[in-house]
């Protein structure tokens, strides 16, 4: 009941003089003079009441804060209404009301606090008036904020800070409908936010502070004397949060001018200031960084009825966007360097000052420009790195590793950002690639560890862009990008394997990003010279098929190659290995069985061997042959197997190409081409027997074996009736001494070699 009579009492002073108003009652000197002595009577009341009574009550506390607001909204009245009295003298009077309110809440308690400091917040929407003097509001704001934040040192509620807080922020947002204020709000916040941090604790300056921790107290009405409230901390870094995000939203809400972009930096250099008498907040300059920069860039996105577009917002403001920017890396630097100075640890503050400018300078390049002039913007971003790496040198002297780190990681970030300035597409990827040689030099003559994570960074970067590049980006045709872009980036990989020879953790990074990146080469080259520079033409016939086996198997064995040598993501590589292997067998399935030129429609040329077959069916031969070896031993055993079979698909294609000049099931095979095949297949079975007995074991030999039982076959069933003549002679004096060679060789090798593996008779 003490609250809402308070709350009423409050309302009713504010909707007398705003009644004179509306009903032309009184003269405005009349109505101002109404309310100043209608709210001192409240507290004359109150006063009197004090003196004659033992003890306190909430209603007291009450009816004084209904007294502050009347005279608040008196004065408030004859500032903005009637221009009676100039803004200066105006909140000079409510600044000492405000102070005079919080003292009396010390005594009166937390009712007066809570409806004097509030309703001071209400009293202008309540009494309305001019609204293009937004800014002296907002003034007014900063001031019962600023008296507010001082009476919570003495008597804290967590509940009153909040709701102060939420009420000056809701000021700001308020004021966003309204472009006299625009300009200003970096100004409010930035005040707000010294409010916030400073006043409860008296301490702007390191190690200082004007007066000493004070014991909150509070009177009570049902108590004699007073009541000791529990000390407790603001929760300030959250307050500091949800002011950063309001910031955000007035960034993106409020139209760019020259004087207001410069207003926003102000907050930064509080939030900096703080970090020396409060180092819990001292990530609070990374948190306005991060806002502040998606703030910036949202102003470019539109929404229209074709989507959701970007477009550089602020390119008829470049030279304004290059100051704030400018200011705002500045104070991203000379922040840090104070924390430094002061004995923090300069790995905690190198990241920003290193984080920061590199931000802004890309903010501006991307906002402000139209990206068709980038040479000075490289140029900057190059000077950068140049002072990083300067920086860098320093701290090696020093001994500290890990700022020296981050100074070599803002060097490669500045060179990133300009070659992202200067290039596109292919020529950023090679750019990219580039800077993996320097890194692995520098991390092998440092030492430094974490120069090792920076490499592999690049590395990973530089892999992960080549491989999904030519679907997430448009390059044009007939430039062969490919070529350079692939070529040059596996150059410079290859160079950083070299370098890295003394860190064998770092070599074996360097030498798996050369191979998957030289795979992915033999994968683009090709496509772009057949394609016109199109890598990924939409078609699926022969050629394509061809080209997937190849890459998939490679790209797998690669993936296996890397298991080995990963640290932490090996089980991740190996299970892509085998998809990919996997992937590669089925893809060569279909190769052999739907697209095979025997019976499909695909064409092959007439030049034999160098043709697309040997891509297709020889190919798959040599990367089975790899498999069993660089592969693990359950897939291993099914490569040796699939390479005899792609072994004997690819000599009898060939077999009947050369013969033929085409391939067609339906032209009939003559007496030689029918002779070859016996011939070769015999050969084959001679040499998988040999190779079996010698070295290979058993497997190669029952597959030599199987082979010489298809040609013994073939000669009796097909060779017998078909050929004639000498070819039939031959085909059977070729087949009666490789059989007599392999019994004595089964025998040899059965009883040398082989042992119980091979049946003996």
């Amino acid at each position: 009941m003490a609250w809402l009579g308070g709350v009423s009492v409050a309302l009713a002073g504010i909707f007398l003089v705003k009644y004179t108003i509306d009903q032309g009652l009184l003269t405005p000197v009349a109505r101002v003079l109404l309310g100043i002595v209608g709210g001192l009577a409240m507290h004359g009341i109150v006063a009197w009441r004090v003196r004659t009574s033992s003890g306190y009550h909430p209603a007291l506390s009450a009816l004084a804060a209904a007294g502050s607001i009347t005279i608040s909204a008196a004065i408030l009245a004859a500032l903005h209404l009637y221009d009676l009295i100039q803004p200066l003298p105006a909140f000079a009077v409510l600044a000492a009301l405000a102070v005079a309110t919080m003292v009396l809440a010390l005594r009166h308690g937390p009712i007066l606090a809570a409806l004097g400091m509030l309703g001071g917040y209400a009293v202008p929407l309540l009494v309305g008036g001019d609204s293009g003097r937004m800014g002296a509001l907002l003034a007014y704001a900063t001031l019962i904020s600023a008296s507010g934040m001082l009476m919570v040192r003495y008597a804290y509620r967590r509940w009153l800070w909040w709701c102060m807080l939420a009420a000056a922020l809701g000021w700001n947002l308020v004021s966003l409908g309204d472009a006299s204020a625009d300009g200003l709000r970096g100004l409010y916040l930035a005040a707000l936010a010294a409010c916030i941090i400073f006043l409860p604790a008296l301490n702007w300056w390191p190690r200082r502070s004007l007066i000493g921790p004070i014991a909150p107290t509070w009177r009570s009405a049902w108590s004699e004397g007073s009541v000791p409230v529990a000390s407790a901390e603001p929760p300030t870094w959250w307050g500091m949060a949800v002011l950063i995000v309001v910031q955000g939203v007035s960034i993106a809400s409020e139209p760019f001018s020259s004087s207001g972009a410069l207003l926003w930096v102000l907050l930064l250099a509080t939030a900096y200031l703080s970090c020396h008498s409060f180092p819990r907040l001292s990530s609070l300059p990374w948190m306005i960084l991060a806002v502040q920069g998606i703030a910036w860039l949202s102003t470019g996105f539109e929404l229209d009825s074709s989507g959701l577009s970007w477009q550089p917002s602020l390119v008829g403001w470049m030279p304004e966007m290059v100051m704030y920017a400018a200011c705002s890396g500045l104070v991203h630097v000379s922040g840090p360097i104070l924390q430094v100075r002061s004995g923090a640890p300069a790995a905690k503050w190198v990241p920003l000052a290193i984080a920061g400018p590199l931000s802004w300078l890309a903010l501006a390049f991307f906002l402000a420009t139209d990206h068709s002039s980038s040479a000075l913007w490289s140029a900057a971003g190059l000077v950068i790195g140049c002072l990083y790496a300067a920086t860098g040198m320093i701290f090696q002297r020093r001994g500290d590793d890990l700022a020296y780190t981050w100074c070599v990681l803002g060097c490669s970030g500045s060179y990133s950002l300009a070659a992202a300035m200067f290039f596109s597409e292919a020529g950023l990827t090679v750019a990219l690639a580039a800077q993996a040689v320097p890194l692995a030099w520098l991390a092998t003559r440092s030492g430094a560890n974490n120069l090792l994570w920076a490499t592999k960074g690049v590395l990973a970067v530089t892999v992960l862009r080549l491989s999904l590049n030519p679907w997430l980006e448009t390059y044009s045709t007939g430039t062969h990008w490919a070529v350079w872009a692939y070529c040059g980036s596996t150059l410079a990989c290859f160079l950083a394997s070299l370098l890295a020879r003394p860190l064998p953790r770092l070599r074996r990074w360097t030498e798996a990003a050369a191979v998957q990146l030289l795979v992915l080469t033999f994968w683009a080259v090709p496509r772009s010279w057949i394609y016109d520079g199109s890598i990924l033409a939409e078609e699926y016939g022969l050629g394509e098929a061809a080209f997937n086996t190849v890459i998939w198997a490679a790209l797998g064995m690669a993936y296996y190659w890397r298991s080995r040598a990963s640290e932490h993501i090996a089980a991740v590589y190996l299970w892509a290995s085998r998809a990919l292997l996997a992937m590669s067998l089925a893809n060569y399935a279909v190769v052999l069985l739907v697209l095979n030129p025997l019976w499909s429609d695909e064409t092959v040329s007439a030049t034999p061997v160098w043709n697309l077959l040997l891509l297709a069916y020889g190919a798959p031969v040599l990367l089975a042959a790899l498999a069993c070896r660089f592969a693990e031993a359950r897939a291993a055993r099914w490569a040796g197997r699939a390479t005899a079979l792609a072994a004997f698909v690819f000599v009898t294609i060939e077999i009947r190409h050369l013969w033929q000049g085409a391939l067609d099931m339906a032209a009939r095979p003559g007496d030689g081409e029918m002779a070859t095949y016996s011939i070769t297949w015999t050969c084959i079975a001679f040499a998988a027997v040999l190779a079996g007995g010698m070295r290979f074991g058993a497997g190669v030999y029952r597959a030599g074996m199987a082979l010489l039982v298809l040609a013994v076959a073939k000669v009796f069933l097909v060779d017998m009736s078909g050929l004639s003549g000498l070819l039939r002679a031959g085909s059977f004096l070729g087949l009666g001494l490789s059989l007599l060679g392999l019994a004595f060789l089964h025998q040899k090798f059965g009883a040398a070699r082989l042992g119980s593996e091979l049946p003996r008779d």
